[in-house]
């Protein structure tokens, strides 16, 4: 089941803080939207969505999400990690993941851009 939340954003349509795309295929754009998003004050990227606010749906395999935060992190400079990204790939709770990356950001390895689920964080160093 879709939430109230997203189907709200689909409804609103791209904007400078929102990017639709239709498939995990468009990995490229993927990545460049989510650094031009490191590069603003953040943003969500929906997949699985057209830009004419078709939604679509996106078959997620075991290894999807991390492969996609890896294409992000391994693709932007600084490094780009979404932090639901940081959930997946650690297995942890998200409010472990929470006070993971805020203490990350304490000691000066990670720099938080963007606030809730637009947020995102960047390798320090």
């Amino acid at each position: 089941m879709i939430s109230q939340e997203i189907l709200q954003l689909i409804k609103q349509g791209e904007s400078d803080s929102l990017e639709l795309k239709r498939s995990l295929g468009e990995r490229r754009e993927i990545v460049e939207t989510a650094a031009a998003f490191a590069n603003a004050s953040g943003g969500i990227i929906l997949v699985g969505v057209s830009p004419q606010q078709e939604i679509i749906g996106v078959q997620i395999g075991t290894d999807t999400l991390e492969s996609l935060a890896n294409s992000i992190k391994q693709n932007t400079d600084p490094a780009v990690l979404p932090s639901r990204e940081y959930v997946e790939l650690t297995g942890i709770s998200p409010r472990t993941a929470t006070r993971d990356l805020v203490d990350l950001v304490g000691k000066g390895v990670l720099r938080q851009s963007g606030r809730g689920k637009g947020s995102h964080f960047e390798l320090l160093g």
